[in-house]
């Protein structure tokens, strides 16, 4: 069966008697567990949060919850006081209330998980939880000893845990208690959002918040010490929800808060049974389901949009494959049948390389070529893509034609792909105009840097520099290469490549764009039958190199 739940993590902020308003809330989340709503993966909570996170996780009914609590006994685990028999307590180290019947209640309240009345043999620790209920749980809890947040989770025992992150200090915990230096863990992290994810597999965070209120200044000794508690406890929270917001924004999970209305004082135990526990619980509950599920609904709609959107990428990327293999292939294929027969006749070409010194090794390619047009009309040309041994090519060609009246003539290019072979990648060069029948000199020029393009050289080793010639009809009148390098690489032997009827060096004079400290090494070929040409190049070895290699 499709689970077609949303799932989301909850953060609960702890609140001591504020736990009545917590299990309403809880009551809500299990509510829309039940029809499919949503589904909880992870729960981070602290105080009174923990306990109501870690009773919903564990799938403790809520209005067992609400009716244990309901009906616990008040007086003897938080018990009014004399002003004096709570300075005297807390001055013998001891805490004003006890916190032994609350553990017992809280065990009590775990054994009426439905996974146990289920057949489960066990639900003693987190990672139980998370076995059977499939729900992964942590709580904090403050350590006075380094002044930091204890998480309890996985193996750590859930009432021990749970009422540790409770353990409010001098009152159910103090300098006697046997665990006195772990405390509540507001003191630390009250709105543990930061012990959550950003998985969009575990669904956005809905921390369960409360609004701030305007307090009232201190009136005795016990007020006083807990609104200096309170004051660590609610910059805490504001700082969660500051990070929680910045969260959401970098993750594009919808982190949400959800506040409530603080009708109950936090240490208002009387009010929170008669009236967080009554007439407020239904009406925290139904506000809680009617959020949620709008939530539910908002994340739906924007998993579908982003579900679309990704459909949308896949369609595009598939006709972006389609254009980039196929076209090129296409277009070969367009460019064989109707233009491969119309010829030129190459007249001049000129390749010029200034190989680079430097760690960028990109070299300087300076490239010209004439041709004139037979007894058809030329509308388009094929020219091979600039590719270099690193496997560099660029896809946005820097080429200009210019016509007899040496204007520029427009033209738009296509990448063409005959063979399925990426080093043999052309251009397809398709004019604004078709050139005219027997007329020219048309002339290309190309000015590029191309990295790597003479690594052989750079290397000391042999290497080959030569211009190819597409179309071509009859012998080319004239071709020269041209290589400047550094100083700094010696010497080089040139020889030239087969299909000219006669070659030359070229004069030094003739080196006109030799940078300083470069030298310039080149050949000139007559009347080309070949559809490429140039020259090898090849250290020039000294007199032992070569009577050593000889040897060898």
């Amino acid at each position: 069966m499709v689970d077609n739940s949303i799932p989301i993590q909850l953060c609960v902020q702890g609140g001591a008697a504020k736990i009545a308003l917590l299990i309403g809330v809880m009551e809500a989340v299990e509510h829309l567990q039940a029809e499919g709503v949503i589904r909880v993966t992870r729960v981070a909570g602290t105080s009174a949060g923990a306990i109501a996170g870690a009773f919903l996780a564990a799938k403790v009914p809520m209005d067992t919850v609400r009716q244990r609590l309901g009906s616990a006994s008040l007086e003897e685990i938080v018990p009014e006081r004399w002003a004096i028999t709570r300075l005297a307590l807390m001055a013998r180290g001891k805490p004003v209330w006890r916190e032994n019947l609350l553990r017992q209640l809280l065990a009590e309240i775990l054994r009426e998980s439905a996974v146990l009345k289920d057949g489960a043999k066990k639900l003693d620790t987190f990672a139980d939880i998370e076995a059977h209920c499939g729900v992964n749980v942590c709580v904090i809890a403050s350590s006075l000893t380094d002044s930091a947040a204890v998480v309890f989770k996985d193996t750590a025992p859930i009432v021990n845990s749970i009422l540790s992150s409770a353990a409010l200090p001098f009152f159910f915990r103090a300098q006697s208690s046997a665990e006195s230096t772990i405390v509540d863990g507001g003191l630390c992290e009250n709105l543990p959002a930061d012990q959550l994810t950003d998985d969009p597999r575990d669904g956005p965070i809905v921390a369960i918040s409360f609004r701030r209120t305007a307090g009232t200044p201190p009136e005795s000794v016990q007020e006083y010490s807990l609104a200096v508690i309170s004051a660590s406890v609610d910059h805490s929270v504001d700082r969660a929800q500051q990070q929680l917001a910045a969260r959401a924004a970098l993750s594009g999970l919808p982190h949400s808060a959800y506040l409530l209305e603080p009708k109950v004082d936090s240490f208002d135990f009387k009010k929170a049974v008669k009236d967080g526990l009554g007439k407020l619980y239904e009406e925290f509950r139904d506000d809680a389901i009617e959020w949620l599920r709008k939530f539910a609904a908002d994340r739906r709609n924007q998993i579908d949009r982003d579900a679309e959107a990704e459909q949308h990428k896949k369609r595009d990327a598939h006709t972006a494959e389609y254009y980039r293999r196929e076209m090129p292939k296409n277009l070969a294929k367009l460019y064989a049948a109707q233009h491969e027969p119309i010829a030129v006749r190459w007249s001049y070409g000129r390749l010029e390389v200034t190989v680079s010194s430097g760690e960028d090794r990109v070299d300087r390619l300076n490239h010209r070529a004439e041709f004139y047009t037979l007894d058809q009309p030329k509308w388009c040309h094929r020219l091979p893509l600039v590719i270099s041994p690193n496997g560099y090519r660029r896809f946005a060609p820097n080429w200009e034609v210019f016509g007899p009246d040496e204007k520029a003539i427009p033209f738009y290019h296509m990448v063409m792909d005959e063979d399925g072979k990426e080093e043999t990648l052309e251009w397809l060069i398709c004019f604004g105009n078709a050139l005219p029948p027997n007329t020219g000199p048309y002339r290309l020029v190309l000015v590029e840097d191309v990295p790597c393009f003479m690594d052989p050289t750079r290397r000391g080793e042999k290497d080959d520099l030569f211009i190819s010639f597409n179309k071509r009809s009859l012998p080319i009148d004239k071709i020269e290469v041209i290589a400047y390098l550094p100083e700094s690489l010696g010497h080089r032997n040139l020889s030239p490549m087969n299909g000219a009827e006669k070659f030359e060096p070229l004069k030094p004079f003739e080196l006109t764009n030799r940078p300083m400290y470069y030298r310039g090494f080149g050949l000139r070929g007559f009347n080309v039958d070949a559809d490429r040409w140039g020259m090898y190049l090849e250290p020039r070895l000294s007199k032992l190199a070569r009577s050593e290699r000889e040897r060898s």
